[in-house]
């Protein structure tokens, strides 16, 4: 793995960070999944616990931990929770928060012609009671996949929702296609997540999207964007390899930033500097499955 990422990873304290309210629980999340991916166990095992301490008595996990919502986290909790499970530890707050996840629904919607997508489709939602977005339902997707509930009838609902919401030439905009007869632009950090929800699945919406991906690729300027893209290419084993992919981050880590730098930009450009996190993701199935 290349030595500069290896350094960033070296910085990351999921738990301290996230208790002195330095990151919140999605940045505590992915860091323990970097941490974990990058052999440092006691900093992903700390960052775990906090996520177990900040899980609310429904069994779902807020973005900001002490508070009750939004609890779209809770699939990335959900993830963390499983990458550190070897010894079952976690096993309690994960069959907690499952059970919450497949109790809440995102709310279909009336359809009056404005919005092209179909407003039936059930996924997760930013915020509970309202209607169902791509990357809530993409990441919860992902957590449940890999936690063996791949068949579950949720799921693949969500799935249907995710590819009823790509664009017609690729790519994917928050959750609309077209309103008032206009398509939407894509953007490239749902894209990313949604592709990665969609490992192993084969569509041909699917292959348009990641065609985008690829063209779109060499001119991301975002950390973010960036690595949901990387994540969700090599998901599909479309990954443009080591060497390309830390190049690209590398420059844009690099960039001048009104903003520092933050533990959630250095877990992204871990996990996504091989294509890591979909590998562990990947192997967690066999974790769940144990």
């Amino acid at each position: 793995m290349n030595s500069w990422v290896e350094d960033l990873v070296s910085t990351l304290e999921p738990a301290f960070s996230a208790a002195e309210g330095q990151s919140t629980v999605e940045s505590c999340a992915l860091s323990v999944l970097a941490c974990h991916s990058f052999g440092r166990s006691d900093a992903a095992r700390s960052g775990a616990d906090w996520l177990t301490d900040v899980q609310q008595p429904d069994g779902s996990v807020s973005l900001w931990g002490d508070q009750s919502f939004p609890k779209w986290p809770t699939s990335l909790a959900m993830l963390a929770w499983l990458s550190c499970n070897e010894l079952h530890q976690y096993s309690s707050s994960i069959r907690r928060a499952v059970a919450w996840t497949l109790a809440n629904e995102s709310e279909p919607v009336v359809s009056d012609g404005v919005m092209g997508h179909d407003t039936q489709l059930i996924g997760w939602s930013w915020v509970t009671g309202t209607h169902g977005w791509i990357e809530p339902s993409a990441l919860f997707v992902c957590a449940l996949r890999q936690l063996g509930f791949g068949e579950h009838p949720r799921v693949h609902e969500a799935i249907l929702l995710l590819l009823d919401r790509q664009l017609p030439a690729g790519g994917c905009n928050y959750g609309n296609t077209t309103v008032l007869g206009q398509t939407l632009r894509p953007h490239v950090q749902p894209t990313g997540i949604a592709m990665l929800a969609l490992a192993q699945k084969s569509d041909p919406r699917i292959t348009r999207t990641l065609d985008y991906l690829e063209r779109i690729l060499p001119d991301v300027d975002s950390i973010p964007s960036l690595a949901w893209s990387l994540l969700g290419l090599a998901a599909h084993g479309r990954h443009p390899g080591r060497a390309q992919a830390n190049n690209m981050l590398y420059r844009i880590w690099n960039m001048p930033s009104p903003l520092p730098r933050t533990p959630l930009d250095i877990a992204l450009v871990a996990l996504s500097s091989n294509g890591v996190f979909s590998r562990v993701v990947q192997d967690f199935s066999d974790m769940a499955r144990a």
